[in-house]
């Protein structure tokens, strides 16, 4: 996009092959460079060979989450249960 003007959200999309919403919320989340006016986003042609630089970037993938692993409740109560009838065979 050889230009030195602003270039609008819905002309990035056409030339990306984005919709605009996505090219919206990449700039709205900070993903992507960009220049806001009021509501207006806009990018500028050095904006855009930035997003290229990050396109052409690997992508990172977010570690797993950890998960805890669950308390069985079941298995406290058939213990306390075990106790218990072991409990009254002693006596």
């Amino acid at each position: 996009m050889p230009t030195d003007k602003p270039i609008t959200t819905t002309a990035l999309a056409e030339h990306l092959g984005l919709s605009t919403e996505t090219v919206r919320r990449k700039a709205r989340e900070g993903e992507w460079p960009h220049h806001r006016f009021g509501h207006e986003i806009t990018f500028t042609p050095q904006d855009v060979e930035a997003i290229y630089r990050l396109a052409a970037q690997p992508v990172r993938k977010k570690p797993p989450a950890k998960r805890r692993p669950r308390r069985s409740t079941k298995g406290n109560q058939v213990a306390a249960a075990l106790a218990a009838l072991e409990a009254r065979a002693a006596v």
